[in-house]
């Protein structure tokens, strides 16, 4: 599998027709330019502020576990002396013969969880040879199969718009949190293409020590669209 394809199906008739009409208001999703994140967006007119939108949104973004496999031969070039890759060799025997369930996982359980059974008995056949490059096989091949695990992390919250115009609004930038974070978002449609897009810049923080490595005017920009593809995810877990 190359990759997972994430698709918002919207139900709403004449959808197509009625795009030049539809507005901020109205429900849109967002795909990062930089990261893999997208926003899912629902506005409307704010009833405790005359000319903002009240807007909710819903974040998920996408996280990976990119460095496992250089981790992974990182953390086996520590075992230098004999005596260490004889005990980690002993150790992997004792949860080969413990571990039974594992052994026997079947396709019946998810797909991940079936290739994590796989790579265990093949470790564990290996270990029959008692030979630490057995050990290493099973932290690389673990690792690699973990680098093409895809976790979803998902953020709520909400924001209010002041319009400038018809096809531009911004939220009122105010300190908040320990670091006294002041972010601009601005809502802004292109003239050419119609589609929205959502920028969020972080102007000024704090510089203590907690603070000091919050990038400041790096926008982070969010442009309309209903697909996106994440490439390499071939498991997906609802976590980290």
């Amino acid at each position: 599998m190359n990759g997972i394809l994430f698709g918002v199906i919207l139900a709403i008739s004449n959808f197509a027709s009625a795009q030049d009409k539809v507005g901020p208001t109205s429900f849109a999703v967002f795909v990062s330019e930089k990261e893999e994140s997208t926003l899912v967006m629902n506005c409307s007119n704010s009833v405790e502020k005359a000319g903002y939108l009240a807007c909710s949104f819903n974040q998920k973004s996408v996280t990976r576990k990119s460095k496992a496999v250089e981790e992974a031969a990182k953390s086996l070039e520590g075992f230098k002396a004999e005596s260490d890759k004889k005990k980690v060799v002993e150790e992997l025997k004792k949860e080969c013969n413990k571990d039974q369930e594992l052994k026997t996982q079947n396709e019946g359980q998810s797909k991940y969880l079936a290739e994590v059974a796989k790579i265990f008995r093949q470790s564990c056949e290996c270990m029959k040879k008692d030979s630490f490059a057995c050990v290493q096989n099973h932290f690389l091949d673990t690792a690699k199969l973990d680098s093409k695990k895809c976790g979803i992390m998902v953020n709520e919250f909400k924001m209010s718009f002041k319009k400038i115009s018809k096809d531009k609004y911004i939220t009122d930038s105010e300190p908040f949190g320990a670091c006294n974070v002041i972010n601009m978002v601005v809502l802004e449609r292109d003239s050419k293409t119609k589609k929205w897009k959502f920028t969020q810049t972080r102007l000024a923080t704090d510089s203590t020590p907690l603070c000091k490595n919050l990038e400041v005017n790096k926008p982070n920009v969010y442009i309309e669209s209903y697909f996106v593809d994440f490439p390499g995810c071939d498991f997906i877990s609802l976590g980290v």
